[in-house]
């Protein structure tokens, strides 16, 4: 393996995703970009390690049968949900320049022991850890939007985490207990459906606005080896619901933090960022332009991989990058 070739991990509760890249003459090139379910996992935080380890070997399986190699170090995102559950959301002083801030954030081996040493038993080494999702910022936003004024909403499976920026300094951070799989549930309980096949019909029938599905929009149910119709227009009042109560409680938390003057945009990133209509929710709840964040093109990335669930894992990538470009 090169010098020049990089590696970043996003550790999330649903899935692990690892992107190795190189940096050669001023450019970033994505050699690949690998995805696997995560187990062991849950609000940032390890809790059975055997399942976490097996799910990153299988990552770096994949690593090995497309690439023909392993990356000797890799680094780290980890949520805002493990920063606050160690009490180490003061890290991230507000009113520092992002760039600056980012540079000044170090690795903590105690508190986050466990990841090092996770990554370590698969035979890597930890270069730096990262907070999610400030490091995103760098691919969904450019210089201008963090100067205006932008809110980065990160939806993720066990929590959403939030970051604003404004005049290109932290303004607010934080992490709310409800994500995805809070969605998933209420589909699950109302339904009575497990929870796969509930994640499923989410992702195939979700909307989170009600009005952007017709009257007689149906969708079709397994129930007892029989298909039943269920509105769609119900199954979006279900996910709705759950949709407002998250980014209500991030413009709770957004507005808590003292500012100077007014924000332009709301990102939305994550999986769940993808549910039909949840930019209208989110425009009617922070009365701001709203918009899904897809990450900015780097040479050598898939189309596939143009998605908002991937912003973690190539934000820390562009992050890692930076140090090249000041050598």
């Amino acid at each position: 393996m090169q010098d020049n070739t990089i590696a970043s991990v996003d550790f999330g509760s649903s899935s692990i995703r690892l992107c190795v890249a190189e940096y050669t003459n001023g450019a970033l090139k994505v050699m690949g970009v690998f995805e696997k379910p995560s187990h062991g996992i849950k609000n940032g935080i390890i809790k059975n390690f055997e399942e976490a380890s097996s799910s990153l070997r299988q990552v770096l399986n994949d690593v090995e049968l497309s690439l023909y190699f392993t990356p000797k170090k890799v680094s780290l995102g980890l949520n805002l949900s493990a920063y606050k559950e160690y009490g180490m959301l003061s890290h991230f002083k507000c009113g520092i320049h992002v760039d600056e801030l980012l540079k000044t954030i170090i690795n903590d081996g105690v508190q986050f022991k466990d990841f090092i040493k996770l990554v370590n038993v698969n035979g890597i080494e930890v270069d730096h850890i990262y907070p999610l999702p400030l490091t995103s910022l760098s691919v969904v936003t450019d210089e201008k939007s963090r100067r205006d004024g932008v809110i980065l909403v990160d939806i993720g499976s066990d929590s959403t985490s939030t970051v604003s920026v404004l005049d290109n300094k932290l303004v607010s951070r934080d992490s709310i207990p409800f994500g995805g799989k809070s969605i998933t549930s209420d589909i699950a309980y109302i339904l009575q459906k497990n929870t796969n096949y509930s994640k499923a019909l989410k992702e195939e029938y979700g909307a989170s606005y009600e009005a952007l599905v017709k009257d007689d929009e149906m969708i079709k149910l397994v129930q007892h080896n029989e298909n039943i119709l269920f509105s769609r227009k119900e199954f979006a009042r279900i996910i709705s619901s759950r949709v407002n109560e998250i980014l209500t409680e991030v413009k709770k938390s957004v507005d808590s933090f003292p500012r100077c003057g007014s924000y332009s945009n709301v990102l939305l990133i994550g999986g769940s960022s993808l549910l039909l209509g949840i930019t209208k929710i989110a425009k009617d709840i922070f009365l701001l332009p709203s918009h899904i964040g897809f990450p900015m093109y780097a040479e050598g990335l898939s189309r596939e991989y143009i998605n908002p669930k991937f912003v973690n894992v190539l934000g820390v990538l562009k992050t890692i990058s930076t140090r090249f470009e000041v050598r």
